[in-house]
């Protein structure tokens, strides 16, 4: 990216927090001074359901598990299929919520604004591909989450690959 481009395309991941508030509040005033679109990105992503379930079926240690594991068929399945499907609904009316107050903030502002949301990955993993995917300038977000009291950001400014001369 070029100096005198500024920052055109701007990514800012939120789940609603203090700290997701406070970059949308960061993002709006740097798009109105530098013309920039915005992206709003919310990722539904319980980790409390997805981390019961990698530690009932791998040993302690292990690495890296997918989000989404097979839970072999029992007599409490289908309980368990209901009350995991409330859940991921409960975090994708959640996940809506957040994204719908966003983008109402950056319309108020006058910034052009796009949004998205995508279920059942891992949130880390998807803002890196949706920042490589989406050619983004910079991404702004928070990284305290919703406990703590002061929020703490993040103002990743993706550049250019190197090249060879």
């Amino acid at each position: 990216m070029q100096s005198d481009q500024g920052f055109k395309k701007i990514l800012v991941p939120t789940d609603g927090s203090l700290p997701s508030l406070v970059a949308q509040e960061l993002t709006a005033f740097m798009a109105k001074k530098l013309d920039s679109k915005v992206t709003v990105l919310h990722i539904v992503s319980h980790e409390p359901l997805t981390h019961v379930e990698r530690h009932r079926h791998a040993p302690h240690g292990f690495g890296q598990f997918p989000v989404e594991t097979h839970v072999p068929e029992s007599p409490a399945s289908s309980l368990s299929e209901s009350v995991a499907s409330e859940i991921t609904n409960w975090y994708h009316q959640k996940g809506l919520k957040a994204v719908a107050d966003a983008v109402a903030l950056f319309k108020e502002e006058g910034i052009p604004v796009d949004q998205e949301l995508v279920q059942h990955v891992d949130p880390a993993e998807t803002i890196i591909k949706e920042a490589q995917k989406g050619n983004y300038d910079v991404i702004v977000m928070g990284h305290s989450g919703e406990k703590e009291q002061e929020p703490h950001l993040s103002l990743i400014h993706i550049s250019e690959p190197t090249r060879p001369y």
